[in-house]
């Protein structure tokens, strides 16, 4: 009675063994990890044709259902399993299939039929088969064993990720970041011998070797492009350590913003300078936002001269013109001083050649080399690009890909007309394949017709071009469109960021609608980028050139097309002082009670207005320092400034009011109102309000002292 039962027990055993293996390959075997289907299989054929006692068959059930439960079954629930772990796991699905071999080199080699008869008795099969539920319950504990250590590591690097992630990166300035207005690469079998050169520059390692790479040019010769195209080559050959792209119309202009963005990007790209730089991050937060020079020692000289590479490290600074004046000396100082202590660092500036930068460089003349692009001739480059751009162009827009176009004799004019720049080629291929031009020949001898005009400067053709562009724009006895002309387009060229054609015309209401706004642009898209929807932010140009162009009556003759920046600039900034008093005013002088709001709803209105009252004070400070750049260049500017002084004193006096009533409100205890308008607003309301009005005339300082300690 006692044999029978013990069978029954065992037989129920084994069943529970096989089911809860037959589980564990089911779900093993759907693991989205290559290499572990099947692991388990050996074992389970042992388990299906070996008998065991109560106590072996007790401790695989065990071993079994807490491997499934744990493990299995967990990450069945995770399809997006770390690398780490699914290493772990194929080393655990080895360890599986090697147990069976194990096994039959314990119990011998034996036909199917012996060990049915003698799996009662036989110990050595016992003895085999706890062996095998040993051999499972290591593999398990080692690969549980490696999990643990891996989630300590995976939360280590979260950790570390937080404490990068508060360098707060301008991803913005990353060479492939997403922008209205991309940067394209260069063209195929173009810049290639200048390409080619500044490889071998990065590669060399001699003591001598200069590290700093300048490449400059005049405006439009592709600095931008050679600048992207530098950077997806050295990432592709693993060398790229990060770039950071300027660029005005895309507001990335901040040079305090390069060395944390770098240090971001380095830590990605070196991970023995990852672990450097996390040491000094939580050793000195404050490097973060201390000034740039200590910015630079702090987060990326310090942490890379510890982490010395073999290989050379390349980093990207273009458009370093646009960077702010107050913010560029210092960065590039910073750079220039220190680049020798890191011999295997590299770094490719691009830059117009203005005196700020010439006069840091030329400190360091043995630290740099320099290639001025504007001196290299490109006329073959600049065929290559406009004749396989024009010929896709025409065979889109007129069906016909056979057709030899444009004729040889017309694109040895286009490329006479280039001068060696290659945004006269871009914009002469936006412009003649613009899909709203009803023919891309009449585009095509409408640029050629000013070729025989007097070359008097380096952009002479592609002034004729621009002026080209806006005449097809602004037809003549059209005072309507003109004027609509200056609105729209002189707010998107002056604005302080990129609008959307929704925010855009918000700001010219009531006079403009989108549709208004879009009807403006649609002859102005090859030198304009205008998004497709009207939610998106980028109204901007596609080159700094055209704003050059068109803001300088001397180049732009077209009377009806010039943009005089200081009454741009003047009309914008009492557009955003009407518009931030309009945000303001609608507070005041309101009590909650009254209205039947709650004091936390009215504190959320406060937070909300004064947020968009606090932007309106960015775009009209934006348009302040801008008036007084253009007095400084010998513009007349001082009823500009003196208007906008009024204004600035009227705010001002709405902001004091409303102070007054946030203060009424909290002493009734009805809720902190103070807190949702801090003081920092005001103060830098006040600090750049005061300035220009205290440097407007002198019957206005009074006032402005008076505001100021209000």
């Amino acid at each position: 009675m006692n044999n029978s039962t013990s069978r029954v027990s065992r037989a129920k055993l084994k069943s529970a063994v096989v089911v809860v293996l037959q589980l564990a390959e089911k779900g093993v075997d759907g693991l989205p990890i290559p290499g572990v289907k099947g692991c388990i299989s050996g074992i389970l054929k042992i388990i299906e044709q070996e008998e065991a006692n109560i106590e072996t068959f007790n401790g695989l059930v065990g071993v079994i259902t807490g491997f499934r439960e744990v493990t299995v079954d967990r990450l069945s629930k995770d399809r997006s399993i770390p690398e780490d772990l699914k290493s772990n796991v194929e080393r655990l699905a080895k360890k599986l299939r090697d147990i069976p071999a194990r096994y039959e080199e314990r119990v011998g080699q034996r036909s199917r039929m012996r060990r049915l008869k003698d799996f009662v008795s036989a110990s050595d099969h016992a003895k085999a088969l706890n062996s095998l539920g040993e051999d499972l319950r290591n593999a398990i504990h080692e690969f549980q064993t490696a999990s643990l250590v891996n989630i300590q590591l995976m939360e280590q690097k979260r950790e570390d990720d937080r404490l990068i992630d508060k360098l707060q990166a301008e991803h913005r300035a990353f060479y492939n970041a997403h922008r209205e207005r991309p940067i394209e690469t260069c063209e195929p079998d173009t810049r290639v011998a200048l390409l080619e050169e500044v490889a071998e520059w990065a590669e060399e390692t001699g003591p001598n070797h200069p590290q700093i790479l300048w490449l400059n040019g005049r405006a439009g010769v592709g600095k931008s492009t050679i600048a992207k195209t530098l950077a997806a080559r050295f990432d592709d050959a693993k060398i790229l350590g990060g770039s950071f792209m300027f660029s005005k119309p895309n507001g990335v202009t901040d040079g305090s913003k390069v060395f944390t963005t770098l240090a971001s990007q380095l830590a990605h790209h070196l991970p023995e300078f990852r672990d450097h730089l996390v040491a000094a991050i939580r050793a000195k937060a404050a490097s973060i936002t201390a000034e740039i020079p200590l910015q630079f020692e702090d987060l990326l000289a310090a942490p890379l001269s510890q982490a010395q590479s073999s290989r050379s490290t390349v980093i990207i600074l273009d458009a370093l013109d646009e960077c702010t004046p107050e913010t560029l000396t210092p960065l590039l100082t910073s750079v220039v001083q220190s680049i020798t202590r890191l011999r295997f660092l590299r770094i490719v500036i691009t830059s117009r050649p203005e005196s700020p930068i010439k006069e840091v460089l030329r400190h360091f003349a043995e630290r740099i080399q320099e290639v001025n692009i504007s001196n290299i001739q490109t006329s073959r480059d600049i065929e290559t690009y406009l004749r396989r751009r024009l010929r896709d162009a025409y065979a889109r827009l007129m069906g016909d890909a056979n057709h030899a176009w444009p004729a040889d004799k017309n694109l040895v004019s286009l490329v006479d007309m280039a001068n060696n720049l290659f945004i006269f080629a871009a914009t002469a291929v936006r412009f003649i394949g613009d899909e709203r031009a009803a023919n891309p020949e009449h585009r095509l001898e409408m640029i050629l017709c000013g070729q025989h005009v007097g070359q008097k400067h380096p952009f002479s053709s592609l002034d004729i071009m621009y002026r080209e562009i806006l005449r097809n724009a602004l037809p003549e006895s059209e005072d309507d469109l003109h004027e609509r002309f200056q609105d729209v387009v002189g707010a998107i060229l002056f604005s302080y960021e990129p609008y959307s054609v929704k925010s855009l015309a918000e700001c010219l209401a009531p006079k403009y609608s989108a549709k208004i706004v879009r009807h403006a642009l649609k002859t102005l898209h090859s030198v304009l980028v205008v998004p497709e929807d009207d939610e998106t932010e980028g109204l901007q140009v596609y080159h700094k050139s055209f704003m050059d162009f068109i803001a300088d009556s001397k180049r732009c003759t077209l009377t009806e097309a010039y943009l005089c920046p200081s009454a741009h600039h003047t009309r914008l900034c009492l557009r955003h002082f009407e518009m931030a008093k309009s945000q303001f005013g609608a507070l005041f002088p309101i009590n909650p009670s009254m209205n039947g709001q709650t004091c936390e709803s009215y504190t959320e209105a406060v937070l909300d207005i004064s947020a968009a009252a606090y932007d309106m004070l960015l775009h009209w400070e934006h348009h302040l320092h801008a008036l007084e750049d253009q007095s400084m260049m010998g513009n007349k500017t001082e009823e500009a400034i003196i208007a906008l002084a009024s204004q600035a004193q009227a705010f001002l006096v709405l902001v004091s009011e409303f102070q007054a009533h946030v203060n009424r409100l909290e002493s009734g205890n009805r809720s902190n109102f103070n807190t949702a308008l801090e003081i920092s607003f005001i103060e830098q309301l006040i600090q750049v309000s005061s300035f220009y009005t205290l440097n407007s005339a002198p019957a206005h300082q009074g006032q402005c002292v008076h505001h100021r300690t209000a």
